[in-house]
């Protein structure tokens, strides 16, 4: 399995089966912030997010935000929104953030599940940290030149796991 490829994937996570994802045997879910639960520039979520949020924890998960934004601020404000703890300044595509949030669970790594919109943070870092992961379409295009040049690396690899891998939308 290449350690870029996601185990599933959906246009947002609203339209992320919750059923699907007891079917893949996870109990601790751990979002990122920018392009999936809030777009890159906002601070509001998406339409349905609290929804899907509230929806996941009925259902028993365990929800985390971990992101890669520097602002402890932003993620804490969007944490809040959310009532869900976090971790900030994760370092992705480094497992130690995603370890971070899982070592406060009492869940065994392959539980865990990670839900992102970039496959050089999100995907490769769940991969490292031996967990499940769902590849997101991200909300916005970001302007930042590190950004541009990711996403058309990106491109190619799109295309193609979205013959190979699974949707889990509704």
């Amino acid at each position: 399995m290449s350690i870029l490829k996601p185990t599933a994937r959906a246009e947002r996570i609203t339209d992320i089966s919750i059923r699907d994802l007891n079917k893949l045997s996870v109990r601790v879910i751990l979002l990122d912030v920018d392009n999936t639960v809030v777009s890159y520039k906002d601070k509001a979520p998406i339409e349905g997010c609290l929804e899907w949020i509230n929806e996941a924890i009925e259902a028993g998960f365990e929800l985390f935000i971990v992101s890669n934004n520097q602002s402890r601020e932003r993620v804490r404000l969007i944490a809040e929104k959310f009532s869900l703890p976090f971790e900030y300044l994760a370092l992705k595509p480094l497992p130690k953030g995603f370890i971070r949030a899982f070592k406060r669970t009492k869940c065994y790594r392959e539980e865990c599940i990670v839900i992102g919109d970039q496959i050089f943070t999100d995907i490769l870092g769940a991969n490292l940290a031996g967990m499940k992961s769902v590849l997101l379409t991200p909300i916005e295009e970001e302007t930042g030149f590190s950004f541009k040049v990711r996403r058309k690396l990106e491109k190619g690899l799109r295309k193609k796991y979205a013959e190979k891998v699974p949707d889990i939308s509704e």
